[in-house]
């Protein structure tokens, strides 16, 4: 591909004969995955199994997959309403076609797509590589979300957090850490059996967030995100038969070198703050892990339970850029360019 051009591919949408081409680009730009397993499965549980709905897919090719721009389907809920949002995900651009305006063609196209389609929002947590890119294009720095983390082996953290600390000596992390250490907890799938019970906690769970911006959880998106996902595995916790007194979902990981619980979701049901206290409690217990994390907005109920849980707040430096650029917001709706208006979990923010 030696002396690429812009004239020399095309922008076009994704079709299916394009999954060996866009699968061999993302290895060849992204690698393999780290926490996830990068393969077709995945990208058709990703892009095209989606409960939003299948994802804004545009790629750049001539005889091959050059370059490709995804867009991930998200709905969000505010005090105004619903948003139609998309999630800038999977960016990928052929080493010999770097520097050329891939990136930036391919992202306008997307954009004028997404106002096509009257989508209102679209969100992303890039790296600082990325971001002075997403800045340039009209992108807004909107802040690093708040994480907590609850300390369960004092020894071990004090043995390992050098390491973890340490850019040097990051471990990658195992293809299955579940195999590594006990993750107290049923399948994330076994929750959602309790289809009418998870229905009410739900619902209870959304009227502590109804003042900000937060993902519409339904039992749809839940069985999609954490229980048909191809990898990681997600494991979920409740007390009782049935999880109305509120449930967690969480997976094992390690992170360079500590065993690690991450709580991508705590949802408050009956009995709430007291209750929600007792599940982790007893989350703690029965798990053998150096820690657990979990992101909670500042002030709310979410936040206010994990501190008297024992969590205490992380460095915001360990935290990830959360970025907006907002297209059409209906009337009324929340500034989402201000930190404080989100109520984003740390399921809503791990990258897969």
């Amino acid at each position: 591909m030696t002396g690429a051009t812009t004239e020399s591919y095309e922008i076009r949408d994704y079709r299916p004969e394009d999954e060996a081409g866009v699968m061999a680009l993302l290895m060849q730009s992204l690698g393999e995955g780290g926490s996830f397993t990068r393969s077709a499965e995945f990208w058709r549980w990703k892009h095209l199994q989606n409960a939003f709905g299948v994802s804004q897919l545009l790629v750049a090719a001539n005889s091959e997959i050059l370059g490709l721009r995804a867009f991930q389907r998200w709905g969000f809920r505010t005090p105004a309403g619903t948003l139609r949002a998309v999630r800038a995900v999977d960016t990928a651009t052929h080493p010999d076609y770097r520097r050329l305006g891939v990136f930036s063609r391919l992202t306008q196209a997307a954009l004028a797509r997404a106002r096509a389609e009257g989508v209102n929002l679209v969100f992303n947590t890039p790296n600082a590589q990325s971001m002075s890119g997403y800045l340039k294009m009209g992108w807004q720095f909107v802040g690093k979300p708040r994480l907590l983390a609850k300390v369960l082996n004092p020894l071990g953290l004090a043995v390992g957090l050098p390491h973890w600390l340490s850019a040097a000596r990051r471990r990658r992390a195992p293809a299955d850490p579940t195999r590594l250490f006990h993750a107290s907890g049923r399948p994330a799938t076994v929750l959602l059996e309790h289809g009418e019970a998870m229905e009410r906690v739900l619902a209870l769970d959304d009227r502590f967030n109804a003042d900000g911006i937060r993902t519409d959880r339904s039992l749809a998106f839940l069985q999609w995100r954490y229980a048909s996902s191809p990898s990681p595995q997600y494991f979920a916790h409740w007390m009782g038969e049935e999880p109305l007194a509120g449930a967690a979902i969480f997976r094992p990981n390690i992170r360079r070198g500590l065993r690690e619980i991450m709580l991508s979701e705590l949802f408050l049901g009956y009995g709430a703050a007291p209750e929600a206290r007792a599940l982790i409690r007893e989350l703690s217990r029965q798990v053998r892990a150096d820690y657990i994390v979990a992101a909670a907005t500042p002030g709310t109920q979410h936040w206010g339970i994990l501190r008297r849980a024992g969590f205490v707040p992380l460095p915001k430096r360990l935290s990830l850029n959360f970025t907006t650029l907002p297209l059409d917001l209906p009337e009324g709706s929340r500034d989402p360019t201000r930190l404080e208006h989100w109520r984003l979990s740390l399921g809503d923010l791990e990258l897969f």
